[in-house]
């Protein structure tokens, strides 16, 4: 039994969650005035369980706020309060491969980012 399958077999059938949050300050440009690139503020939590076949199940959630600028001091109509629902499912395929779907959508949406999103990803394990 390889290190990997010890790790699956003692995390199978687990119900875990994860909230994870982050700031990015935007670097100015000489153009721009001090304070005219704010940070953008996200936070993430993800829900996820496994089951025996190392199938696994989550559900993702993110919101963003934040990246407002100014022009000359006239504040722009572009602040972003955004946020997005997903579901991914991850399927095995053999000891090293798993295929992953993955749907996302805006849940709200101030400003952009109203789109649904579908991804298929292959993913293979080195270690």
């Amino acid at each position: 039994m390889t290190t990997l399958d010890k790790v699956v077999r003692t995390c199978s059938s687990t119900l875990a969650a994860l909230l994870v949050g982050a700031g990015v300050a935007h670097g100015q440009p000489a153009s721009q005035p001090p304070g005219g690139a704010p940070a953008l503020l996200s936070a993430q939590a993800h829900v996820s369980y496994t089951w025996p076949s190392r199938v696994w199940l989550a559900l993702d959630a993110t919101s963003f706020a934040g990246g407002d600028t100014r022009v000359d001091g006239v504040a722009n109509p572009d602040h972003q309060e955004n946020s997005r629902l997903g579901l991914t499912v991850s399927i095995p395929i053999g000891a090293r491969h798993s295929v992953k779907l993955t749907y996302s959508e805006g849940a709200t949406t101030r400003r952009g980012n109203d789109f649904e999103s579908f991804m298929l990803t292959w993913q293979h394990v080195k270690f």
